[in-house]
């Protein structure tokens, strides 16, 4: 029987639980990485469902090659499953308008992809991680007793939300749902979608 973490009898933050989100969804340096990776991730949620989806991660990443399984669903060499890029799914093609829209959208915030990822910039994992900034934002100044300031930021999240991920998302899980079931990735995608609160496709685990 696992040992119950002291992570989960604290309350984690939400900003926290989705930059861990993105950081699995970036492209992977090894399957041992990812595992250790996904198990804290696993161990920092308390809600049962979400904790119930990254365990089925945990346990079939132990057994996959997960830079393989990476490419094999989301950049190729061969046609992804399921390409991880918001323009893919709302323009029809690869760094679309709504990639151009994104990475304006960044830059206004005074931000920039790291200088080592080579992917474009409306990838999931740099969307989950931009969420967690203005997430982050927003329990920070409610923390500190600015509540207008935290209102403010966590509209703006909301409304990154919304206008970004709510739009392609379920999406991109439901073709993880149809064409890769039992990948750890999948359940990822679903705890990705889950926790920004957006609709998704349910299967019978």
């Amino acid at each position: 029987m696992r040992k119950r973490s002291s992570r989960r009898a604290e309350r984690v933050r939400r900003s926290e639980v989705l930059a861990l989100l993105a950081m699995a969804l970036q492209p992977p340096r090894g399957s041992a990485g990812v595992t250790a990776l996904l198990e804290k991730l696993r161990d920092t949620v308390a809600e049962e469902e979400l904790r119930r989806w990254l365990d089925a991660a945990v346990q079939r990443a132990r057994s996959t090659r997960m830079e393989r399984e990476y490419h094999r669903l989301f950049l190729g060499p061969t046609r992804p499953v399921a390409p991880p890029f918001e323009s893919v799914y709302r323009d029809g093609v690869a760094l679309g308008p709504s990639a151009l829209r994104f990475l304006a959208e960044l830059r206004s915030a005074g931000l920039e992809p790291a200088p080592g990822f080579r992917l474009p910039p409306d990838h999931v994992s740099l969307q989950l991680e931009y969420l967690a900034h203005l997430e982050s934002h927003a329990e920070r100044s409610r923390e500190e007793g600015r509540p207008d300031e935290a209102a403010d930021w966590a509209e703006r999240a909301r409304a990154f939300a919304d206008e970004h991920l709510a739009r392609w998302l379920p999406s991109f899980c439901a073709r993880l749902e149809h064409e890769a079931p039992e990948s750890p990735y999948a359940f990822l995608v679903r705890a990705a979608a889950k926790m920004v609160g957006v609709g998704f496709p349910t299967g019978g685990y």
